[in-house]
């Protein structure tokens, strides 16, 4: 009887967690999230590899920065809210698929919603990730100093 009721029990557990799980699905330049389309990524046309994130509307809510740092360094991106270019919220090191990778990242941490830009969640992806390159910059160019 305890093995049926532990048995039930999981299952309905299960059953609950996948009817309240959103699902993510990047296709083209389209990102939907449980089967509606929410979110674009559109490319900048005046930097090389750069790219915003948009609402549905065309809003544009991020902005996606393409650094070449030298032949010896990692290339990175440097991420914005696209209405706010002179600050950085984070960086990020390019990796294959960069959009891909990203907009996972920030939905797997809750940023990215079905209700759109959660901006406390964005501080706190904001501060866990950091910059990382600017401190690297910072530091050689004091030791050539």
């Amino acid at each position: 009887m305890y093995k049926k009721l532990v048995i039930i029990s999981g299952f309905f557990l299960l059953l609950l967690h996948t009817n309240y799980a959103q699902t993510l699905d990047i296709k083209d330049k389209k990102i939907l999230i449980d089967g509606v389309e929410l979110f674009e990524i559109k490319k900048d046309k005046v930097i090389r590899n750069s790219f915003y994130l948009n609402d549905i509307n065309g809003k544009q809510l991020l902005y996606f920065r393409y650094v070449y740092w030298s032949d010896d360094k990692p290339s990175y991106y440097e991420a914005y809210h696209a209405n706010a270019l002179t600050t950085i919220l984070f960086e990020e090191e390019y990796r294959g698929n960069f959009k891909r990778y990203i907009v996972k990242k920030l939905f797997n941490a809750d940023v990215i919603t079905i209700l759109g830009i959660d901006e406390e969640k964005l501080k706190i992806v904001t501060q866990k990730i950091g910059k990382e390159f600017t401190r690297r910059r910072t530091n050689e160019y004091e030791l050539r100093q």
